[in-house]
């Protein structure tokens, strides 16, 4: 997976603020999670971390962590490099999980 930098901006103006700092987690966890997995056939792969980092930047550190783990999360769930969806469903099952 090629580096998916540092940077990105929320996908809406309609989502939280979302501070440099959980924008820089959620990018940095998103590049561990996607690194656990062969090489990936994202048409865009700049786009692709981008827009998975953007998603779980959405959602608490908690969450983040419990997604991404590479022990527990979607990299030993999932054959293939999730979709943007299955990463998304993935946070609203966890954070659904933490709430209950």
């Amino acid at each position: 997976m090629e580096n998916l930098g540092t940077k990105f901006s929320p996908p809406s103006t309609n989502s939280p603020t979302i501070s440099a700092e959980h924008a820089k987690y959620a990018t940095d966890r998103a590049t561990i999670m996607l690194g656990c997995y062969r090489k990936g056939e994202a048409n865009d792969p700049k786009i692709y971390g981008a827009t998975v980092a953007a998603i779980l930047g959405r959602y608490s550190r908690q969450v983040i962590d419990a997604v991404t783990d590479p022990v527990r999360g979607l990299p030993v769930q999932t054959d293939f490099m999730p979709t943007p969806k299955e990463v998304k469903e993935a946070c609203e099952r966890e954070a659904q999980r933490i709430t209950n």
